[in-house]
């Protein structure tokens, strides 16, 4: 294996589905999770660029371009998670320390269970809202023509393997830094 100084390679990829398999596939081959970087939340891209939304090329052209570990599906699914179940279990706790007497079992049955309705359907609403902000998020930023991704290689060998890798699925504008 040929060392090399530590070096990134930039591309763009056209949606956040594909940035995953992206990530996905790298991880599985050649680098490892925290060599990869893809660019920051749409709040710290207007930060630097005064916009939320810009061209991926901007972004990629950029020197000290806002940056983020990758936020995959499965990390979301546990967000949802979290916030379907956090407010289920504070309308449960309401429904039998709060309302109910709980000395009666009838009592903490009955107003457990509506405080777990109550905390279940805003816990949907909740993470419902979340998931919509996402897709907005992610569409608006796949119009502007998609996500940029950094990877840190440290040889030669990664240097073609991650190319094939961006190639195989379709990254545009692929540099070596």
């Amino acid at each position: 294996m040929d060392t090399v100084s530590t070096r990134k390679i930039s591309a763009i990829i056209s949606s956040e589905h594909r940035v995953e398999r992206v990530f996905n596939k790298l991880t599985q081959t050649t680098v490892a999770r925290h060599d990869i970087t893809i660019q920051g939340d749409p709040s710290a891209i207007a930060d630097k660029f005064g916009t939320k939304y810009v061209e991926p090329d901007v972004v990629q052209r950029s020197q000290d371009a806002p940056k983020k570990e990758p936020y995959l599906e499965d990390d979301f699914g546990w967000l949802m998670g979290f916030a379907f179940s956090i407010p289920m279990f504070i309308g449960i706790v309401i429904g039998i320390f709060i309302i109910g007497d709980v000395r009666s079992l009838t009592d903490n049955l009955i107003f457990g269970v509506l405080g777990a309705i109550v905390g279940g359907a805003v816990g949907y609403l909740l993470s419902r809202l979340i998931t919509l902000s996402r897709k907005k998020a992610h569409r608006k930023q796949e119009n502007q023509g998609g996500f940029v991704i950094w990877v840190t290689i440290t040889n030669e060998d990664q240097i073609n393997e991650v190319i094939d890798i961006l190639k195989n699925y379709g990254a545009t504008n692929i540099k070596v830094e």
